[in-house]
């Protein structure tokens, strides 16, 4: 985890150095703050070794953003720890990421908890979903030099029961049994197709969200 993490650091840097614009944005402090600024963002992918047409590269986000107030002052790495969240406009679409703490498997101690940045994906007035995005250097296809393997989590958030990661597991073995557990309507969750799985996590809270407009007049 920890060479995951220096990994990750390394392709911050070299994300931003290459094809790297300032575009608007702001930070959340610890404070509660807002500071509004510039972000560098970068539509270069050091993962795919390509560009991205269609928005920047957002996998470094997750563990930092480098930042500037104004334009007389320097840029500065700001990593989980020091922020709340931040959020950066890049070609008319709006980019939010904000800090949670994670759980993860390790044999150590120290790296079982960590801060990090999730993107913000989807919010209405009950929930809120994040991706996080995970790589893996060492998974990285034989056949194609500097590439690395990636994947998508989502975490589910609502401010009464928290955070949790969408997928099954021996808390919730379907996706049904996870919403009941963060306090979805019952008629909803018992009208849900067979074949939803936890990927379609996104249609369904678009789904939800309708549903109650109609049911919870």
């Amino acid at each position: 985890m920890r060479h995951l993490f220096i990994f990750i650091l390394t392709t911050l840097t070299l994300s931003f150095a290459l094809e790297a614009a300032n575009v608007p944005g702001y930070i959340i402090k610890n404070s509660s703050d807002t500071v509004w600024g510039e972000i560098k963002v970068s539509p270069f992918s050091r993962i795919k070794g390509s560009f991205n047409l269609n928005g920047p590269e957002t996998g470094s986000y997750y563990f930092g953003v480098v930042f500037r107030e104004n334009s007389d002052s320097d840029f500065v790495t700001y990593y989980p720890a020091s922020l709340q969240g931040f959020s950066f406009q890049y070609k008319s679409a709006q980019y939010h990421f904000c800090r949670f703490t994670l759980n993860y498997k390790s044999i150590v101690v120290s790296e079982k908890k960590r801060d990090q940045f999730l993107c913000l994906l989807y919010r209405d007035t009950n929930y809120e979903l994040y991706r996080n995005v995970i790589v893996d250097p060492n998974n990285g296809l034989m056949s194609v030099p500097d590439q690395w393997f990636q994947y998508t989590i989502y975490y589910l958030f609502s401010p009464a029961k928290g955070i949790v990661k969408v997928e099954k597991s021996r808390q919730y073995k379907n996706l049904g049994a996870l919403l009941t557990a963060y306090d979805f309507e019952a008629q909803f969750v018992a009208q849900l197709d067979k074949s939803t799985d936890f990927v379609d996590i996104m249609d369904v809270l678009k789904q939800y969200s309708s549903w109650l407009k109609i049911n919870k007049k």
